[in-house]
């Protein structure tokens, strides 16, 4: 039984679900999902999470990256980008935030699985 604790952050209520129970099905702890930028910084300051499994494009005026900026400033923690839209400029400005990956809706369990141990140094 894994006990690291994961946030999620997504604004896709069925993206998030889908989300938190395959994690639970792996084992992992599932903090309360953030639908929005300022909700992830907020969480992850809060609950001081293991990893962070983050879309880009959320409600809110903040995105998943600027986010990621401000948390990896004041909770570090490895931080996996899951995003359906990844173009030139976006793949620029997530690298700028150094995340453990970066990766493609949809993501099938056993990838999201092998990336999140990779980031926890479970592999």
């Amino acid at each position: 039984m894994n006990n690291s604790r994961v946030l999620i952050v997504e604004d896709e209520g069925i993206q998030a679900m889908n989300t938190k129970l395959a994690l639970l099905k792996m084992g992992y702890e599932v903090l309360p999902i953030a639908i929005s930028g300022k909700s992830a910084v907020e969480l992850a300051s809060k609950h001081r999470p293991d990893i962070i499994l983050m879309d880009i494009r959320l409600r809110g005026g903040m995105d998943g990256i600027e986010a990621a900026g401000i948390i990896r400033e004041e909770a570090p923690a490895p931080i996996i980008f899951i995003s359906a839209y990844i173009d030139e400029m976006t793949t620029k400005r997530v690298a700028a935030v150094s995340p453990a990956a970066f990766l493609e809706k949809p993501v099938d369990e056993q990838t999201l699985g092998r990336k999140i141990s990779e980031a926890l140094g479970q592999e």
